[in-house]
């Protein structure tokens, strides 16, 4: 290396250096004044800007002994250069008069990080053990350690070997050699700032270095002040700068002091957090520092604070789950801490004050006694007895919750009618509080039935009559209030009588008379021989208010109260209407048993039904994964995937699809134009609207859940015409029509199709389904707007013919029966409702009315198919394969299922105690 004697500039302010002043630092000693006037001193030097740190190169501050500080590049080796140089000097000082195999003990020794001189002297053993570990060293750590302890020259020699030749090499040379890098290693290099100097290496005795203050060093010390004034963001800006300068291989730990104003500045910042009110982001940043740092002083204390405002935040918005969690974290780090065991003492109070009120109520009110061990496990599961309380109580009342997305409507008035498009929260509620005679108990190509209530039933005179026979005693898994012959024919009488508010022309025009035979038989005369007895019978059983026994109101008042049934309300019922809706549990349905399960049975079934909503799909995904309910309804189509991939529920298929069709208001008089039923039918793409309104992702859309449909009816129905093949999207003939249909229903003065006004349910699918329709429809020139929700439910009911289309999702489980309410829009078909459709249809509806054989039945829907696909009646979109997925802890569970809750009254809930193992957030470097 050169050694340079010019005039050197440095120091901050571009002073010249003398050649005497370089001269006297070159010399063995230098007088002070000398220094002073030559040299900064370090009082003299203001410490750098952060700008100016993170901008300039790498600046070291070499203090001299003679209290003069030389600014140079980076000097090597770093950090604290000089213990390092001098632990180099001792090394090879004791490798100077070794052998080869000395020399290799040393080395091993010097990688080791072991101190120069050992505490014994080296025995013959432990040398040839050390000079083993030598020889087990890699390649190129060897290297390294040659290149620190003799320079580069040393390492270059040294270039290209490798193996056993690298290891005998390494320790090659004199005692002599030594004896010079020892001299070598007692001098500092140095690079000067100077820019104008030709050769700007210098030297310096290492004796003449009092100490050297690294750039990373004035780092710190720039950190420090900007963390003292509150100024985070520079200091943070700073200390990473820092921390991306250091070489993870060479500085695991990182710069010496880095970590512990990182840990300073993450107290700091914590504080301000908790100023903001930003609790859970301080406990998070506390949980970081104290995983770095478990003892830094007031760590946990600021942690616990956080975490007491969290705990209490969340005890407010009654959210225990989240209370537990951030306790949960806090007595992770702080099992004895002051607020640690606060609130351990305060849940576990209040846990046990409920546990002693359900062991008090548990004798005379099971389904209270199950809702006090609930909300104690709620509170703190962990309490003492509530684990083996929760398992007595909720297995003798269970309660099965489901999430949802809507409720069903709580009742229905004139200022809130029923449901237009009916949903699938109004049919969930109404199997529920519905006694049928018959239930669908699996679909495939028809339609199969079963029945509860009856012990058997058999047709007589060639099918023209049926007699019933009643279970004796219905089983104690049944929920069904007493029920005999008088009940039901009561129901069937007041259908059929033309006088009655519950009257069916379509029944009537059935069934031509009743008749008790017995307390427990009665006979049905039919008008013709029926397609179906079952399908004819399926529909709730109905009684007015008006008949009520007293017999009847005592069974009802023990488990519903004084309330009466609302007008028109099925009386005899599984589950009774749900609970009056509480103000301590917003977004709830209830419904309970009629008749519980007596105390003794040898096994307990599902007592009550919960219905939750939540605000949105992902909430009600997350809830689901958290195990706040047991059983998904229907989720969105999107969702499907995922969940059939997850082992930890159980999934169980809908046997009929949902079937996403647009009905036609046969009222409308602008839907009477056939040419616009055949643009709005011809104009949309519907495999992709399906895809990107209804699948969404393309995981769900490769899953094969959904086709395109031509027909209501379910795609692998008997009633599904194989001939007849989904219309493809034509825009040209869709256009062509529009401007026919424009022409034809133009009037003079507003010329073109009139707005078309749809009404649909308040749902994300069907939004995104009809917004990709609209979009398509204006490429035609028609335009629509959509009324949702209780608006859609009033219009149809004040405005019947102020409706063109109305968006439904159908599960047409017995076409032969639905088709007809779907195209006239009316629950009881009427001959006045079939003369507002076309003579082949009206001719085909009729038939079906009239057919005995299911042969016959099936060929008269094929035709029916046929004539709605050339009339465009009716607008088939797509089906989609619909799924209920339950967690473990529901059993009996028999798929694939006709309806949600098929068989609900013989599930069973294993209820899961809350546990507080939590998947805390994994922190830390």
């Amino acid at each position: 290396m050169t050694r340079s004697n010019f005039a050197l500039p440095l120091g901050r302010g571009g002073s010249l250096w003398s050649l005497g002043t370089l001269f006297c630092l070159m010399a063995c000693g230098a007088a002070p004044a000398a220094a002073q006037e030559g040299l900064p001193t370090l009082e003299e030097l203001e410490l750098p800007t952060a700008a100016e740190l993170l901008a300039r190169r790498p600046t070291d501050w070499i203090v001299l002994k003679t209290g003069g500080v030389v600014e140079a590049g980076a000097v090597q080796p770093r950090p604290d250069t000089l213990a390092q140089l001098q632990r180099r000097q001792d090394f090879v000082e004791r490798m100077a008069s070794r052998d080869a195999e000395g020399r290799k003990a040393e080395l091993a020794r010097y990688v080791r990080g072991d101190d120069p001189a050992p505490p014994a002297p080296l025995r013959p053993q432990a040398v040839a053990r050390f000079a083993e570990e030598f020889d087990a060293l890699s390649d190129d750590e060897i290297r390294r350690a040659v290149e620190e302890i003799g320079g580069r020259q040393a390492a270059e020699k040294l270039k290209g070997r490798t193996g056993a030749r690298l290891r005998s090499e390494a320790v090659v040379g004199s005692r002599e050699s030594y004896i010079g890098l020892v001299a070598q290693l007692d001098r500092l290099d140095l690079v000067l700032l100077d820019e104008e100097l030709e050769d700007p290496e210098f030297s310096v005795a290492v004796f003449k270095v009092d100490q050297i203050i690294h750039h990373e060093d004035l780092m710190l010390r720039r950190a420090d002040e900007l963390l003292e004034s509150g100024d985070m963001r520079s200091a943070y800006e700073l200390l990473f700068a820092l921390a991306r300068m250091n070489s993870s291989e060479i500085l695991p730990e990182g710069w010496p002091g880095l970590q512990e104003r990182l840990d300073r500045a993450a107290f700091i910042d914590a504080g301000e957090l908790l100023d903001l009110g930003l609790l859970e982001n301080a406990m998070g940043r506390m949980e970081v520092l104290l995983d770095r740092s478990p003892d830094f002083p007031g760590g946990l204390d600021r942690l616990a604070e956080a975490a007491d405002g969290l705990i209490g935040a969340a005890e407010q918005a009654d959210d225990m789950r989240e209370a537990r969690f951030f306790l949960a974290r806090l007595r992770n780090r702080g099992p004895q801490h002051p607020i640690t065991l606060k609130w351990d003492g305060q849940f576990s109070s209040r846990a046990i004050a409920l546990l002693e009120d359900a062991e008090a109520v548990a004798a005379d009110d099971p389904s209270l006694a199950a809702e006090r061990i609930r909300e104690a496990a709620r509170i703190d599961p962990t309490a003492e007895g509530v684990a083996r309380a929760f398992t007595r109580y909720t297995r003798r009342y269970q309660v099965l919750t489901a999430g949802v997305l809507d409720l069903p409507p709580a009742e229905v008035s004139e200022d809130r009618p029923p449901p237009f498009p009916p949903t699938d929260a109004a049919d969930r509620g109404s199997f529920l509080m519905s006694s049928r005679l018959f239930e669908i108990d699996r679909v495939d190509e028809a339609p199969h039935y079963r029945s509860n209530l009856l012990e058997g039933w058999e047709p007589t005179d060639l099918g023209r009559r049926a007699s019933f026979r009643l279970r004796p005693r219905f089983p104690d898994w049944l929920p069904q209030p007493p029920l005999d012959a008088a009940d039901v024919l009561a129901g069937l009488q007041d259908r059929l009588d033309p006088a009655s508010p519950m009257f069916e022309e379509r029944l009537a025009e059935e069934i031509s008379g009743v008749r008790q035979l017995s307390p427990r038989e009665f006979e049905v005369i039919f008008a013709r021989v029926p397609l179906r007895t079952e399908g004819i019978l399926a529909e709730p059983v109905k009684v007015l208010p008006r008949q009520v026994t007293k017999r009847d109101s005592a069974e009802g008042d023990a488990e519903a109260g004084d309330a009466a049934p609302p007008p028109g309300a099925t009386l005899k019922t599984p589950f009774f209407p749900r609970v009056p809706d509480s103000a301590d549990q917003p977004g709830v349905a209830v419904y309970r048993r009629a008749v519980p399960e007596p105390a003794d049975s040898p096994q307990f079934h599902v007592a009550e039904v919960r219905e939750k909503a939540y605000s949105d799909g992902p909430a009600l995904m997350q809830a689901f994964r958290r195990g706040e309910f047991d059983l998904l309804v229907h989720p969105r189509p999107w969702d499907v995937p995922t969940l059939l991939k997850d082992e930890s529920v159980l999934s169980f298929k809908s046997s009929v699809p949902a079937a996403h069709v647009l009905q036609i208001n046969p009222r409308s008089a602008v839907m009477k134009n056939a040419e616009l039923r055949k643009a709005l039918l011809l104009a949309p793409d519907r495999k992709s609207i399906m895809n990107d309104a209804v699948f969404r992702t393309a995981e769900a859309q490769s899953a094969g859940l959904g086709r395109v449909i031509s027909a209501p009816f379910p795609s692998a129905s008997e009633a599904t015409n194989p001939l007849l093949r989904p219309r493809s999207q034509n825009l040209t003939l869709a256009f062509a029509l529009s401007l026919a249909a424009a022409r034809s229903l133009g009037e003079e003065g507003a010329p073109g199709v009139p707005e078309l006004t749809i009404l649909a349910a308040d749902d994300t699918v069907v939004a995104g389904v009809l917004d990709e329709l609209a979009a398509t429809w204006q490429r035609i020139g028609l335009k629509v707007r959509v009324v949702s929700g209780g608006d859609a439910a009033k219009l149809a009911a004040e405005s019947p013919e102020d409706w063109d289309l109305a968006y439904r999702t159908l599960r047409m489980r017995e076409p032969a029966r639905e088709i007809a309410p779907l195209l006239t829009n009316s629950d009881d078909v009427t001959l006045d409702s079939l003369l507002m459709l076309s003579d082949w249809l009206r001719r085909d509806l009729i038939a079906l009315e009239r057919v005995g054989n299911r042969n016959d039945a099936v060929e008269l829907l094929h035709d029916l198919h046929r004539h709605m696909r050339s009339e465009v009646r009716v607008i088939p979109l797509f089906e989609i394969d619909e799924y209920v997925f339950a967690r473990t802890t529901v059993r009996n569970v028999e798929g694939p299922l006709v309806h949600p809750y098929q068989g609900v009254e013989r599930w069973q809930v294993d209820a899961e105690l809350p546990t507080d193992d939590f998947e805390l957030p994994e922190v830390g470097r």
